[in-house]
């Protein structure tokens, strides 16, 4: 197995020049122009920055089949199939574009731009031609593996729309081609598409995935996809992950990310203060890539391509759904709730095939879709109140969660492995009654020492919080809701209660008792951390007496980690140099252990010839700073 990650980064921009086509200084030539049509290209590689939707994306020109790069410091806001006229000097494809302007028709008016309609190519036939390019060497892959990579991913999609999407793959043997000298997905298209005689395809019904050895100059990106399109790029990893997720591009469909949010200093699930984090949303096949089962699409994407049942509820309505899991297709699959300028997905991923990848987030998820041309998703952190985030993303049953901005509250009646039960009621119509609600499911591990219980109440009135039958927290300002943050708490199961009381102190009212269980042990370090070939970090599995392990923290040298799961191994990538690879156990309730060290050196010869070495452990007391999850790992590369 080879877990690895596809990484994110910021949207480029091309700047629209105001000089006139086909126009030059005084005392030179006119240059050369041609008109194109443009197609976008999403590049999934490592980055820095967020645009807001999780793409960076690259744009390329389709001039009378042959594809030009544009510049990137020359373009912004293009769209994929929108007309431009290219103004350059010639170059090794035809044009070495030097500006780019919006093509005019007679008549006037521009042509092209708008929203990608991912709806309108989700339904019916598609085609899959696989062009496989050398210019050394073939990899490992065959025309028999790529054959079986080609049909999972049409079996993926064919899944996802109900059999209503069909994908007929070819594909050919290897073809040798000229070395490009460059990681330049123009060249290496054109030079494919010239070594197998294939036109570049016009329809965004026939595809072409390029597939070629792992390039070192890739900067680290597993795969390019073009946003609405049919032309796909895969860098020396045949994964239905990275071959699946490309082609959700070409239909139209942004990334599965996740969002953090805060308010007053503590983490919530929803704020007006977000960060996103990219690609982390592992379960979706639109974010992270492993070689795993690749899980189902949420509802959200689903519902851009128009192939999700779902269940509007406006402000001040009330509704309770029973959803269908995310692999039933044709049920009914979501609660949508307008939420400012996105809309909430509420849907069901329990932990059954082919949801299986990330377990620890069965339940009902909870997806922001933010308005934009090309819909990324941002999974919503269910269960914020740990120390470390996404401990668990699910929505816990029997907890009502008021949705900001709405007046509406969100409750999940059951869950389980065939469908899930959510109400949804203005947040002022509670039954009568206090109830205490408890930031997780009965008996489920929270981050100790610390316990947040919340509470609602029909009425404004004090609480009293009381852990074991023992009062542990007053609030003596009447209020319908609030939350407190207990500490102090042993290791174990305990039984949390809230009681509303009158103005003399008398209890007039007393929530059901709700169970739980606070682990403050981190586990054991993991121990024997090695360095396996094609740059694998090994270590023995970690052990935790508490709430069981959730998983492992990696990250090189002071950067902030990745989380990996509950396997002991990671593929990384090594920069050029000696660096340290750091690695932490976490439990299931967010404690961390101290972090085993490794010391790798990787050079590269004049030859090209490239080792990579451990030079043995070091001290975790080197550590620069402490592990801390919520940003991608510097390093890490999807090989």
């Amino acid at each position: 197995m080879r877990p690895f990650r596809i990484l994110l980064a910021r949207t480029a921009v091309c700047t629209l020049l105001a000089v006139p086509v086909g126009t030059a200084s005084a005392g030179t030539a006119p240059l050369p122009t041609v008109t194109g049509t443009v197609r976008l290209v999403v590049v999934d590689a490592p980055g820095s920055g967020d645009d807001g939707t999780g793409l960076r994306t690259t744009a390329l020109a389709d001039v009378a089949g042959r594809l030009v790069a544009l510049p990137r410091e020359h373009g912004t806001a293009l769209t994929s199939g929108e007309r431009v006229t290219l103004t350059g000097v010639p170059g090794p494809d035809g044009l070495l574009v030097r500006s780019v302007s919006p093509a005019v028709p007679v008549g006037g008016g521009q042509v092209g731009g708008g929203r990608v309609d991912g709806a309108a190519t989700a339904i019916g036939p598609h085609t899959l031609t696989v062009l496989p390019v050398y210019w050394s060497a073939p990899d490992p892959a065959t025309r028999a593996s790529l054959t079986a990579l080609a049909a999972s991913t049409a079996r993926y999609w064919s899944d996802q729309s109900g059999g209503r999407l069909t994908i007929a793959p070819t594909v050919r043997d290897w073809a040798r081609i000229p070395d490009p000298g460059t990681c330049d997905p123009s060249r290496l298209a054109n030079a494919a598409l010239a070594a197998d005689g294939v036109a570049l395809p016009v329809s965004t019904r026939d595809h072409v995935m390029f597939y070629f050895p792992a390039r070192q100059d890739c900067q680290g990106w597993a795969g390019l996809g073009q946003i609405g399109g049919s032309l796909i790029w895969v860098n020396g990893v045949p994964l239905t992950d990275v071959a699946a997720h490309e082609f959700g591009h070409n239909l139209g469909l942004g990334h599965a990310n996740t969002e953090t949010c805060t308010a007053g200093g503590a983490r919530v699930t929803l704020s007006g203060t977000c960060t996103m984090q990219e690609y982390h949303d592992y379960a979706d096949v639109m974010g992270a890539a492993m070689d795993r089962p690749t899980g189902n699409l949420n509802a959200a994407l689903a519902d851009r391509l128009g192939r999700a049942t779902t269940v509007t509820v406006p402000a001040g309505g009330r509704a309770t759904v029973d959803l269908a899991p995310l692999g039933q297709v044709d049920g009914v699959r979501a609660v949508r709730l307008r939420v400012g300028t996105a809309w909430l997905y509420v849907d069901d991923r329990p932990a059954v095939a082919p949801d299986t990848r990330w377990p620890a987030w069965a339940g009902v998820q909870l997806h922001l879709l933010p308005d934009a041309d090309y819909p990324a998703t941002r999974l919503l952190d269910g269960q914020p109140a740990g120390t470390v985030p996404f401990i668990a993303a699910a929505l816990p049953p029997g907890v009502p969660w008021a949705v900001p901005g709405t007046g509406l509250t969100l409750t999940v009646a059951t869950a389980g492995p065939t469908g899930a039960r959510v109400t949804v009621a203005p947040t002022t119509s509670d039954a009568a009654g206090p109830g205490a609600v408890v930031t997780a499911p009965a008996a489920r591990a929270l981050t100790g020492p610390t316990l947040s219980v919340a509470w609602r109440l029909t009425a404004e009135a004090p609480v009293r919080v009381l852990v074991d039958g023992t009062v542990r927290a007053t609030v003596t300002a009447p209020a319908r809701t609030g939350t407190v943050a207990l500490t102090g708490l042993p290791d174990g199961e305990h039984v949390v209660s809230v009681q509303a009381v009158d103005g003399a102190g008398t209890v007039v009212a007393t929530s059901a008792p709700v169970p739980v269980t606070t682990d403050a042990t981190p586990p054991a370090t993991p121990a024997a951390l090695a360095l396996a070939p094609g740059e694998v970090l090994t270590w023995h599995a970690a052990t935790d007496v508490g709430s069981g392990l959730g998983g492992y923290l990696v990250a090189l040298d002071g950067g902030a980690p990745v989380r990996s799961g509950p396997a002991p191994s990671w593929r990384v990538r090594t920069p050029e140099g000696r660096h340290t690879w750091w690695v932490a156990a976490v439990d299931r309730a967010g404690n961390l252990s101290p972090a085993a060290g490794l010391v790798v050196v990787r050079t590269t010869a004049r030859t090209g010839a490239v080792t990579v070495r451990a030079a043995g452990p070091v001290s975790a007391a080197n550590l620069p700073r402490t592990l801390t999850l919520g940003r991608t790992v510097g390093g890490l590369r999807a090989l």
